[in-house]
């Protein structure tokens, strides 16, 4: 995991120059290095992450600009847009390797535009990106990576109350991936009576109970129910393995519970707690507001709930968690107000706030057992970094390819 904790490092130095000591000079130069150095990890990359392996294993299949005409869309598991956006790659080249580019451009261009311009701390914002979501937007889930990112381009109509712009976007982040449903929700709970209940307060954590009451009687009868009300075989096999151990509540051992707990649900309701003790969610003397952001934190944090129990739910923390992080990174570096006394912490202090954070999330994303006797981790899927310029095959990650999925061609 060298390449990882190098450019992890290299964030986290500019956070303390940039977020915390407030230096202008070369910043919109970093910014620029940084988003170079993340596309081309990910767009040269070989066969790193299980499911970019099986895209391209399935992308010779795929057709090509002039071959859609004929394509059956009806016959495929895509949507439409990754069917375009696949085809429109392939018409480039055959290799994968211009998927990977593409891809790459596209989805962190837009996510390093977001936290530039919605955060006040955008290298603490684009440190926990690449620490929690990179190597799963860029390596993993590609087809709703690009569904997330295009509805990020909708948050500002989202702030502004947009409503039409905002489902137009929506509707292309669908046409990515069906998981995209949930942005059409969000709107809906935003009205007078139903956003009070995405607000941090006494009510939040009879939400959470709630929620895990709903999450176990979820797992214990909805898929049965789906099972008998389904009409086919294949609607059939979906729900059964929606409540098998890959995304079911068994998926998630000790360490998946201990570090979906930190990193949305822990640290994003400690950063609201003190930035309301500030009044910085909602200051209308000063205007400003993250009380937008809040309400996406909380949606967060409740899907965070039902994830423990559902472990399909995941998807739908992908759409939320980049919120979280805007909440966590304005957070930072701010003062903390512990009863009626205002701390104004130095830096080795937030230093230890965030260490947990980091500790917890790469110990359980790189490095705990994949299986019972430990010789697979985690990590091995995707280091080491071996590059398209000199492509090798490394032998533990076939091994964690084949253990992860024993019935794919790999």
């Amino acid at each position: 995991m060298g390449y990882f904790y190098i450019v992890l490092l290299m964030f986290v130095a500019l956070a303390y120059c940039y977020d915390y000591k407030k230096f202008t000079s070369l910043r919109s130069f970093w910014l620029v290095v940084m988003w170079i150095t993340a596309v081309c990890i990910a767009a040269f990359r070989y066969r790193m992450g299980v499911d970019s392996v099986m895209y391209e294993h399935e992308y010779p299949e795929m057709p090509t600009l002039s071959q859609l005409w004929d394509y059956k869309f009806s016959d495929s598991r895509y949507q439409p847009l990754y069917i375009l956006f696949t085809s429109l790659c392939r018409s480039i080249s055959s290799d994968f390797f211009c998927f990977q580019i593409v891809h790459s451009l596209y989805v962190n261009t837009i996510i390093f535009w977001f936290y530039s311009r919605y955060t006040k701390h955008a290298f603490v914002a684009l440190s926990l990106y690449f620490l929690m979501l990179y190597i799963p937007f860029n390596m993993e889930v590609l087809r709703e990576s690009l569904a997330v990112s295009t509805f990020l381009l909708a948050w500002p109509m989202f702030k502004s109350g947009k409503w039409l712009w905002y489902y137009a976007i929506c509707i292309v982040a669908l046409g990515f991936h069906l998981s995209a449903i949930l942005t059409f929700l969000l709107p809906l709970f935003w009205v007078p009576g139903l956003r009070e209940f995405f607000v941090l307060g006494r009510r939040t954590v009879l939400i959470c109970c709630l929620l895990f009451a709903i999450g176990f009687f979820i797992q214990d009868k909805f898929f049965d129910i789906l099972q008998g009300l389904s009409m086919t075989d294949n609607f059939k096999e979906r729900a059964a393995a929606y409540k098998g151990d890959e995304l079911g509540g068994a998926a998630l051992n000790i360490n998946g519970v201990l570090g979906y707990l930190f990193k949305f649900a822990l640290y994003p309701l400690l950063a609201l707690y003190f930035l309301k003790k500030r009044k910085i969610v909602n200051n209308k003397k000063e205007k400003v507001t993250l009380a937008k952001e809040e309400y996406m934190s909380m949606w967060n944090i409740y899907t965070t709930c039902l994830t423990l129990l559902i472990t399909i739910f995941h998807r739908y923390n992908n759409y939320l968690a980049p919120f979280t992080i805007l909440i966590i990174a304005d957070w930072a570096f701010s003062s903390v107000t512990i009863g009626k006394v205002i701390w104004k912490y130095k830096y080795y202090m937030w230093v230890i706030i965030f260490l947990p954070l980091f500790f917890i999330h790469i110990y359980t994303g790189f490095y705990s057992a994949l299986n019972k006797s430990g010789t697979l981790t985690q990590g091995m899927i995707y280091a080491p970094y071996h590059s398209r310029i000199n492509p090798e095959e490394d032998r533990n990650r076939e091994k964690a390819f084949r253990y992860i999925n024993p019935w794919r061609d790999f």
